[in-house]
């Protein structure tokens, strides 16, 4: 079946969705929105400029605090990659730490 196969026909274990969910209340509201706003992107990466086209009031710095936050490993809700822009320069990108998230 592979991944994606497993993925779309396997479902979660309730126990494991409650924990996700569980985790999910108890941050913060501004985490809250930007991971509501994260799960919105059809990427499996994305960086802070993606976060920002929906956050327009939203300053660079901030966007990157809560990224930053969010990606700390206690957390557990993004984890650190490594992005390729147009230009192919390496810049910093996120992805969700589960798939449950």
């Amino acid at each position: 079946l592979g991944y994606e196969g497993l993925r779309a026909t396997v479902p979660l274990p309730a126990s494991l969705v409650g924990m996700a969910f569980s985790t999910f209340e108890m941050l913060p509201p501004e985490d809250q929105r930007l991971l509501k706003m994260a799960s919105t992107l059809n990427n499996e990466t994305f960086g802070v400029r993606d976060l920002m086209a929906m956050l327009p009031k939203a300053s660079k710095d901030d966007v990157t605090k809560l990224c930053e936050r969010l990606a700390d490993p206690s957390a557990r809700t993004f984890r650190k990659v490594s992005l390729t822009d147009d230009g192919g320069s390496n810049t910093r990108g996120y992805m969700f730490y589960s798939m449950v998230l």
